[in-house]
């Protein structure tokens, strides 16, 4: 992420809560966005983030911390996201086997492995809806006496 799209998301927060849009505060977000997100984070998924955040009334204030935490799951950047990440990329051949399962995904393996979740989501869905709407055992009334 570029420096002027950290401030244009800078801005957006401050918007939000209010906060002193500053140039100094959006260059510390810049380095903390490229240290924690190593390149991985665009625009669009950190407007998302604050959107999501700001949806709902809170009582805590918006922080760094809490937009990189919220960030990391948006990218499946959590340790557990990792691990699962990498063993379903090593299975499909997207990584070497060697990969260690604590490191995160190049991020043309995590673009390949995020349109391949998407194809099998989209399948899925064409599925269930030409199987028509699942009705619950519960609303079934074969063989009940009555």
């Amino acid at each position: 992420m570029e420096f002027k799209e950290t401030k244009l998301l800078y801005a957006a927060i401050s918007n939000n809560d209010n906060r002193k849009l500053d140039e100094s505060v959006a260059a510390e977000w810049h380095r903390a966005i490229e240290r924690n997100l190593a390149g991985r984070a665009t625009l669009q998924d950190c407007l998302a983030v604050v959107e999501e955040w700001f949806d709902y009334p809170r009582d805590t204030y918006f922080t760094k911390g809490i937009f990189l935490d919220l960030m990391r799951q948006r990218l499946r950047l959590m340790p557990r996201d990792i691990r699962v990440d990498v063993g379903l990329a090593k299975r499909l051949g997207f990584v070497d086997e060697c990969h260690d399962s604590r490191v995160p995904l190049p991020v043309d393996a995590a673009n390949k492995l995020a349109g391949y979740r998407a194809s099998v989501n989209a399948e899925n869905n064409k599925h269930a809806l030409e199987d028509g709407p699942n009705v619950s055992p519960l609303e079934l009334d074969v063989g009940r006496r009555v």
